[in-house]
């Protein structure tokens, strides 16, 4: 599949004043690269298709938003600004930030305008978080590049592979609230499991209130013994 290219709106994702400049040495898929410096950067706000590795086939567009990315850097010599998150390294032991181009591009609400992207938003690193939403909505509704395949439009459990795992857009029914030390968990339509766990719980209100209402959710999807799950991480990832 080929990529379409779209024209950036004016950014409101804006760096800050603390941000450091960096070379970029290699780039391995569209959200994490390598600097210079030897650091490896995780890049906030985003997760892009994913590469081929061993014995595991390649998501759709991966080598897209790979290229997207190395071309784009390729255009500024591989300088970026770089502006740390507030969580500084993730369990991969990955810096997280947000890189911009030279002249204040902000990468991430590139790629999620291109379709390259889905926003991944994790506490507590959301500084750019409405920026990111409306980037991603905007390739939504011009069904851009991953947007225009039928694994990314709104499904029901129903319609599901029962193999699939990855990204998906849920709609369905709340058939069951359960709460837990730490964690709520919505059982939509008997075959799914919703689960809100801390710290992100406190970012939502009225959970109980979901109770027979028709949701839509989006996040990464997978499987556990038996069950299929959906953690939700932003309050953003929850439509009702």
């Amino acid at each position: 599949m080929s990529a379409i290219f779209v024209s950036a709106n004016a950014s409101n994702c804006s760096p800050s004043s603390s941000t450091e400049i960096a070379t970029v040495k290699w780039v391995y898929d569209g959200d994490t690269v390598k600097l210079t410096d030897g650091r490896k950067i995780r890049i906030i706000g985003i997760d892009t298709p994913e590469m081929p590795r061993k014995n595991k086939k390649g998501e759709a567009f991966a080598g897209q938003a790979t290229k997207a990315l190395r071309e784009k850097l390729a255009a500024n010599n591989n300088q970026v600004r770089l502006q740390i998150g507030k969580k500084t390294v993730d369990k991969y032991h990955r810096q997280l930030a947000h890189l911009f181009t030279p002249d204040q591009q902000n990468l991430s609400e590139w790629l999620l305008e291109q379709g390259l992207a889905t926003t991944l938003l994790i506490h507590p690193n959301f500084t750019f978080a409405e920026c990111y939403q409306k980037a991603e909505r905007r390739a939504q509704l011009a069904k851009t590049n991953i947007w225009s395949q039928t694994d990314f439009q709104i499904q029901t459990p129903a319609q599901l592979d029962k193999q699939f795992t990855g990204y998906v857009r849920l709609k369905g029914t709340v058939h069951r609230i359960k709460h837990r030390k730490r964690r709520v968990t919505l059982a939509l339509d008997e075959k799914i499991y919703i689960t809100i766990k801390e710290p992100e719980l406190k970012l939502f209100k009225n959970l109980d209130e979901l109770a027979g209402k028709t949701i839509t959710v989006s996040g990464l999807l997978y499987r556990h013994k038996k069950n299929a799950y959906i953690r939700l991480l932003h309050p953003s990832y929850l439509e009702y």
